[in-house]
């Protein structure tokens, strides 16, 4: 920025939010409502790389899962954050179906 009066400063985030549990309800929510919209999906824990929106959250829930409920494929896994990312519509269309049902088993409504 080339102006003087504007001032840009950060915080530095050393700390990793703790691993969430994958052996609790918060995680078989997320597991039977991907396998209700994918019957063949296999959900498995795994690393989150980078920091993440999940730092301001921490205090508010015992655990915090980042999961997307999207399919990609092996190919677009290359462009992740990169040139040319993209998802299929039908996969974003998905997702949002999957996050429908997240909220529907998390929150016990039939």
């Amino acid at each position: 920025v080339d102006d003087e009066s504007i001032v840009i400063s950060s915080k530095v985030w050393k700390e990793a939010p703790p691993i969430a549990d994958y052996s609790g309800s918060g995680y078989r929510v997320i597991e039977k409502a991907a396998k209700a919209v994918v019957p063949n999906a296999v959900v498995v824990p795994s690393l989150l790389f980078g920091a993440t929106d999940t730092r301001h959250y921490t205090e508010l829930a015992d655990n915090i899962y980042r999961f997307r409920g999207v399919s990609v494929a092996f190919d677009q896994a290359k462009g992740v954050h990169g040139t040319n990312e993209y998802i299929w519509v039908d996969s974003f269309e998905q997702s949002i179906v999957v996050a429908k049902q997240i909220i529907k088993l998390g929150s016990g409504t039939p």
